[in-house]
């Protein structure tokens, strides 16, 4: 039996959408008689550190800090400089990248001595890394040199060194600092809308490209609670988080202020990140009970809550290369998608062409009265002919975006 010891972000029951996918992934894994599956979360879980049991679908879960040996000079140099670098930065205006790397190296050797002891302690054969975010793969790395003999595959959900707006002004660097890290991978799986950026790279070699695992029948829980909707309005739903700079909520927000129909109702089922509080009061004051904020819930409480949604909403990412998990989400449950592009490249745009049930605006285009009449028709109407998509249509159109095909790239 293959032991197989899987190094992400944060794990179950974190409701972050690629941590989703890693559990299903090593959920897969450890369904098959040939592997025994650890998963260990190296960050701070995204909005609350869960208690779980030690195993959950075969998969056993190990936390950062469950490890009983820490480095301790390590831990307290760490900390000290991060006190150090919180109180600089300050004075100097965050202008403290040097505090800043020097923090994120002593946090990220700190994990991987910890993961190092593990794979020497249990004789694991496979370490998988899955970034988000990069340094997940620094950690890989790191401990690669420690275990020469360990298989190393890494998997990246988004791009790091191939992306035209967070990481414009230093793609040369990255792409210098990414070829470093994996340069003692031993395999590379990254999603197949990447492929045009490395043809030419050094690590080309060792790159299996595969499509995002997002596809698979859902189910309604009824035994787990969802997000409560009035159903004599129309219920649109947008799951996930908002943010200041990539996904900002302006746009979304003016289009439904911009609607005659009061029924028409938007539920936001996540985080508003680094969004001034007087910015959403504003709004909630403009769009009163047509607005729901509803916080975040549980993974399994947002999928319940996509069922009885009459319009599910999709706001792009002015990142590019972003992984588009949350469009074929949507898609599996079968319901109409309203999605707004920030970008003209975004990756949701080749999925939703070939999806029925989608009605795409773009940001540039702005708040025409053509526009919002046209999306006031398509949410009535989806409201009143409670539109489908059956999931055979579905799983057809989208064949290789299941993780059964995943696992057969991961073993090839």
């Amino acid at each position: 039996m293959k032991k197989v010891l899987v190094v992400a972000g944060t794990y179950y029951p974190d409701s972050m959408a690629t941590i989703g996918i890693t559990q299903r992934f090593a959920e897969a894994l450890a369904q098959k008689d040939e592997y025994e599956v650890t998963a260990f979360a190296a960050r701070s879980y995204s909005y609350a550190k869960p208690s779980y049991d030690e195993y959950h679908n075969k998969v056993k879960i190990i936390d950062r800090d469950d490890i009983n040996k820490r480095n301790t000079l390590s831990l307290s140099i760490r900390d000290l400089c991060y006190r150090i670098f919180k109180r600089i930065s300050k004075v100097t205006n965050g202008r403290t990248k040097l505090y800043k790397n020097l923090y994120y190296s002593m946090q990220e050797h700190d994990i991987a001595d910890r993961i190092t002891r593990l794979i020497q302690q249990d004789s694991y054969d496979e370490l998988v890394t899955v970034a988000l975010p990069f340094r997940i793969h620094t950690i890989g790395s790191i401990a690669k040199k420690h275990n020469p003999k360990i298989h190393w595959t890494a998997i990246s959900f988004d791009p790091y060194a191939f992306d035209e707006v967070t990481n414009k002004d230093r793609k040369d660097e990255c792409i210098r600092e990414e070829q470093k890290t994996l340069k003692y991978c031993d395999k590379i799986m990254f999603l197949s809308q990447f492929k045009n950026d490395y043809v030419n790279s050094i690590l080309s070699s060792k790159i299996v490209y595969f499509e995002l695992p997002n596809i698979r029948p859902l189910e309604y829980n009824k035994d787990l609670p969802s997000v409560q909707y009035d159903d004599k309005r129309i219920n649109c739903v947008f799951l996930g988080n908002l943010y200041l700079i990539q996904r900002h909520p302006q746009f979304l927000f003016e289009l439904f202020h911009s609607f005659h129909n009061d029924s028409i109702t938007l539920y936001i089922v996540g985080d508003l990140i680094d969004i001034p509080s007087d910015y959403i009061d504003t709004w909630k004051g403009k769009l009163g009970k047509r607005l729901v904020l509803a916080g975040r819930v549980p993974q399994e409480v947002a999928i319940n809550s996509m069922f009885y949604a009459d319009v599910l909403i999709n706001v792009g990412h002015s990142t590019t290369n972003q992984c588009p998990s949350k469009i074929l989400d949507y898609m599996s449950v079968g319901k109409p998608i309203l999605s707004i592009s920030k970008i003209d490249n975004c990756t949701s745009l080749p999925l939703l062409n070939q999806y029925s049930l989608a009605l795409t605006l773009y940001e540039k285009d702005g708040i025409k009265s053509e526009i919002v009449d046209r999306c006031e028709q398509f949410m009535v109407s989806c409201k009143k002919e409670k539109l489908n998509c059956s999931f055979e249509v579905v799983s057809s159109l989208f064949s290789d975006f299941t993780m059964d095909e995943m696992i057969k790239r991961f073993e090839k």
